[in-house]
């Protein structure tokens, strides 16, 4: 009802993680991903601050040095997710410019 999303909004929901959604292959709970590090060409680049959505994809905030950039979380941009190594491949450097 509209009522309990009003009342509702604006709060942050925890879910122990044994009774979450289970995963399907390449989904993440942003949690996992905000411990990565970001990966090019063998070095890391920078480290995953948090996740936003710009309405068409959702987007890695990723500290660079002293600043954030934003890059899309698509498979174009994106290699492989590794959770146990804590890193984010990134195949488009010029994403950092």
């Amino acid at each position: 009802p509209e009522e309990v999303r009003n009342e509702l909004s604006g709060w942050e929901l925890f879910v122990d993680r044994k009774k979450a959604v289970k995963l399907q292959k390449g989904e993440y709970y942003l949690a996992d991903l905000c411990k990565c590090s970001l990966v090019c060409n063998g070095e890391t680049v920078g480290k995953i601050k948090s996740m936003c959505s710009n309405g068409i994809s959702d987007m890695l905030e990723v500290e660079v040095g002293s600043t954030t950039k934003l890059i899309p979380f698509m498979e174009v941009y994106i290699g492989e997710v590794d959770l146990k190594a804590g890193t984010i491949e990134l195949t488009e450097e010029w994403l950092l410019e």
